[in-house]
């Protein structure tokens, strides 16, 4: 993992990870409960202290902020254990945050470094179980930027297996918070979502949809 300087709210600042030589940073939040795509994430400096009171005032979401050092970036990408165990990866040239938010499709990876990942994933598996992974390759090695353990439910372009009888259409351009009101309002109102975008399978969209477990499915455009 790249070094990551942690601040937090209730522990002294402490950090791990290794140094990749850089001098340009990643903020990154914290947040208590996993909301994806939702809180601040910035490249390059952005003082942190503000950012928790502008984002959190209360306290109460953000547990802390992360600053972590860049990874120079050949290719970057997510990836997620599905419903049989085996590994989703997706990933673009570049950084990985526009793929992250829902604003660029997969692209085509090298066969040598999907299966490098392949083999990451197989290797943190044995220890942490169904996990998802957001990664950057710098053209010598594979690194992590995150690492969450996460019940598998995808397989395929099906985000969450459910009854698809009564399936609501969301455009993927509408956005995170359009995807999350709706996510919200699905237990009262009842059915499924058709994702429909050039979006990926461990995009924050999807996520959004895997936390709230809600049956959908991906179709890209």
């Amino acid at each position: 993992m790249p070094l990551t300087k942690v601040l937090s709210r209730h522990l002294p600042p402490f950090s791990f990870g290794r140094s990749t030589g850089t001098d340009v940073s990643w903020i990154r939040t914290a947040p208590r409960v996993p909301t994806p795509g939702h809180f601040t994430t910035v490249r390059g400096w952005s003082d942190p202290f503000k950012l928790l009171a502008a984002e959190d005032p209360g306290g109460s979401k953000i547990s802390s902020v992360l600053i972590q050092d860049e990874v120079h970036a050949e290719y970057s990408g997510a990836l997620l254990t599905d419903v049989t165990g085996e590994p989703i990866i997706e990933g673009v040239p570049g950084h990985g945050d526009v793929l992250m938010l829902g604003g660029a499709a997969p692209g085509t990876l090298p066969n040598a470094l999907r299966s490098r990942i392949r083999d990451l994933h197989s290797t943190i598996r044995r220890d942490f179980g169904s996990i998802r992974i957001e990664w950057v390759f710098d053209g010598e090695q594979v690194w992590i930027l995150q690492l969450q353990q996460e019940a598998p439910k995808s397989s395929g372009t099906v985000i969450v297996d459910g009854d698809f009888s009564k399936e609501i259409t969301f455009r993927a351009e509408a956005g995170l918070e359009e995807l999350r009101v709706l996510t919200r309002e699905l237990p009262t109102t009842g059915g499924a979502i058709r994702l429909v975008g050039n979006v990926g399978m461990t995009s924050h969209m999807a996520d959004i949809l895997r936390r709230a477990n809600v049956a959908s499915r991906l179709v890209r455009e």
